[in-house]
């Protein structure tokens, strides 16, 4: 910063010369700085100023920002993930691993949404204690798994994997619905068509 200031300095001591020297009337012309060019030019307070993330919501627990929980923790095995920490690979053959790791979410969520629904209604039940809701609140958030929730799986293809423009009866997207309903492998889905032998009353 000290080299960053003395620069800056030198700079605009020499922007200020170049400019009076250039002027017609150099001679008659007096150039009275308001700051004393005596004074350090410092950039200091520029770099300290806070940035947009001053506007973001602070993390709950300061002490936990950008710290791993799990580091040093060894992989555990694809079946026997517990939910938390980092587990091995699986050779699998889904369309991609974006969708075995859905796979391995829904596992999850199959095994731990009872016991997060029992504790989502202790927090919702405004007739029980005060202590006794935030413990269930903190036993949910700090203890379970974040794939418990019911948000967490996704429903995708089961031929692409795509995630979006999925077709709910068929499950699948409508780009794989739309090639099969062509070729007439889909039941009971025909292709609109209205050129010829269509008479419509008006």
């Amino acid at each position: 910063l000290i080299l960053l200031d003395s620069l800056l300095q030198e700079m605009a001591a020499n922007l200020l010369t170049s400019i009076l020297s250039r002027s017609p009337r150099a001679g008659i012309v007096s150039f009275t700085p308001m700051v004393s060019m005596m004074a350090p030019l410092s950039t200091t307070s520029v770099m300290q100023m806070p940035s947009c993330k001053k506007w973001r919501k602070p993390h709950p627990v300061p002490e936990k920002v950008g710290i791993n929980p799990y580091a040093g923790q060894a992989l555990q095995e694809w079946w026997d993930w517990d939910g938390k920490g980092p587990y091995k690979y699986r050779h699998h053959h889904y369309p991609s691993n974006i969708t075995c790791r859905d796979v391995q979410r829904r596992r999850i969520f199959k095994k731990f949404h009872t016991e997060r629904e029992r504790l989502n209604a202790i927090i919702r039940n405004d007739l029980l204690p005060k202590e006794l809701q935030e413990n269930a609140w903190r036993e949910k958030h700090f203890k379970l798994p974040l794939d418990s929730s019911e948000l967490r799986p996704n429903f995708r293809c089961v031929v692409t994997g795509r995630a979006r423009g999925n077709w709910d009866d068929f499950r699948v997207s409508r780009f794989i619905f739309r090639a099969e309903a062509d070729y007439n492998k889909v039941s009971g889905v025909q292709r609109a068509f209205w050129m010829y032998n269509t008479h419509i009353d008006p």
